[in-house]
């Protein structure tokens, strides 16, 4: 799947704000089963599992992350507590808020992540994913203010601009949310590309919400000089029946988009809005 088309799924598909941990284990493959039924099915796991009484935590924090790796949350979420249950870490706590986050038990992982904060005021990673636990639970005010401790503690980290931003457009705050993308794209030019893999940058419900999504990614990517991601999500916006279109002749970010041809001619076709 190409980089534009992965970009496009951030606007429809609903799920989560990157998650970070520390260390970094292999990123896990794309979720092949809904997270909706994370627990009706326990296919076997890959390895023999360690006993949870005698190994020790190092052996089960290793066992939870290969286990996470293949999805296999449920019986990490045993590992990473058996771990915790002998040797307490910060990071350890992080590692299971993440897997109760991708159980769908953000309440669970909240207090989890709490322990993790508590241990460890500086863990930027750890308020950065108690953000995506509120921000899974609706609760965007809280989700941005964790979002916002994480930045001031590492302010170079693409994922919590671009998680910050999410919980900002989700608040209807365009103009902070516009910022935040800005900063996360030119830390990261891919960021978004992970974004549809591990979670979407935006939850959108209503058509006039995704259209004021596409729009303002279309500002980013004319900033960026990427012409052929901007003309793509601005026929997304106008598909999804964008009213205010016509501010590409005035917003000073489509300077240099107006002169090509491309941009010319889409604006000429003026593609119909899409039924919902």
């Amino acid at each position: 799947m190409n980089r534009r088309i992965m970009i496009q799924l951030c606007a429809f598909l609903l799920g989560l704000p990157l998650l970070a941990q520390t260390p970094t284990p292999t990123p896990p493959p794309p979720q092949q089963t809904p997270l909706e039924d994370p627990g009706l099915q326990r296919p076997a796991p890959p390895v023999t599992l360690l006993p949870l009484d005698t190994s020790t935590a190092a052996e089960l924090e290793a066992q939870g992350d290969q286990l996470r790796g293949h999805n296999l949350y449920l019986d990490a979420v045993d590992s990473y507590k058996a771990a915790i249950r002998k040797e307490p870490t910060p990071s350890l706590y992080n590692k299971l808020g993440i897997a109760l986050i991708q159980l769908r038990h953000p309440e669970e992982s909240i207090e989890t992540l709490n322990h993790a904060i508590k241990m460890q005021k500086d863990f930027s990673d750890a308020w950065n994913n108690r953000g995506g636990a509120y921000y899974m639970e609706g609760n965007f005010k809280k989700a941005s203010k964790d979002f916002e401790h994480a930045i001031k503690i590492n302010a170079d980290n693409a994922s919590y601009h671009s998680n910050l931003g999410s919980a900002y457009f989700n608040r209807h705050d365009y103009i902070k949310a516009s910022k935040e993308y800005t900063i996360a794209l030119k830390l990261d030019p891919y960021v978004f590309e992970r974004s549809s893999k591990m979670g979407i940058t935006a939850s959108m419900g209503k058509p006039s919400d995704r259209a004021e999504f596409e729009y303002m990614m279309a500002k980013l990517f004319a900033q960026t000089g990427d012409a052929v991601d901007c003309l793509l999500h601005l026929r997304k916006a106008m598909e999804e029946g964008y009213k205010n279109i016509n501010n590409v002749y005035k917003d000073q970010e489509f300077a240099a988009v107006r002169a090509d041809q491309r941009f010319k001619d889409l604006m000429a076709q003026k593609p119909e809005a899409i039924p919902q």
